[in-house]
Order: C-alpha cells, then structure tokens, then sequence
C-alpha cells in the first residue's frame, strides 16, 4: 500500500513516510529515504525548505521564507526547474531524481 502525501512540510513527511521526493516547478528535483532527506538536502529547494521548519529547541521570532515568487510553468526562465530560482545553482540536485520521458 502506497499513500501520497503533498505539502511544503517536510517535518511531517519526515516523521511518517520512508522515502520523500521534493517537486519543484512541476518536476522532482530530488528523491531519496527521509532520514537521508532531511539531514543532507542536495537541491537548494529542499535545503531552503527545511530552513522554514519550526524547532522547539530555537526561540525565533520569525521563520524564514523563501524568496521570490514560483516561476510561471508555461515561461520557465532558464535553470527554474533545476532551483537556481531559489538562490544558486543545485550542486548534486539531480540527486536519485528520475529520468522523465519526452
């Protein structure tokens, strides 16, 4: 039995899936077990992802937000698909990503 979840929430995916696959601008940029996942992101989607995750053991004001806007999926600048849209380039963020077909 499979079931899949969606959401921005990676500590609740964490906490009850065995493997994640993080979307970003309608494609996975990056799929591997959640342990690995959460402690070692590879795409800066997920790296920034996980920066806005609450922590009970940090008294912070405010969380992070990612900025910027997503990019519109019909005029995809170059490079939006593969993150550089959130902050640099994906060093290792094809990272067990599945190849797509045409």
């Amino acid at each position: 039995m499979a079931v899949l979840f969606i959401t921005h929430d990676l500590g609740v995916v964490a906490k009850i899936c065995d493997e994640i696959a993080v979307m970003y601008a309608g494609r996975i940029v990056e799929k591997a077990p959640a342990t690995e996942l959460v402690t070692k992101p590879a795409h800066p989607y997920t790296q920034a992802l996980m920066k806005c995750l609450p922590s009970l053991d940090k008294n912070v004001p405010r969380l992070p937000s990612i900025a910027g806007a997503p990019p519109q999926l019909m005029q995809l600048p170059p490079g939006a698909a593969s993150g550089r849209a959130v902050g640099r380039s994906p060093k290792g963020a094809n990272r067990n990503t599945p190849a797509r077909s045409p």
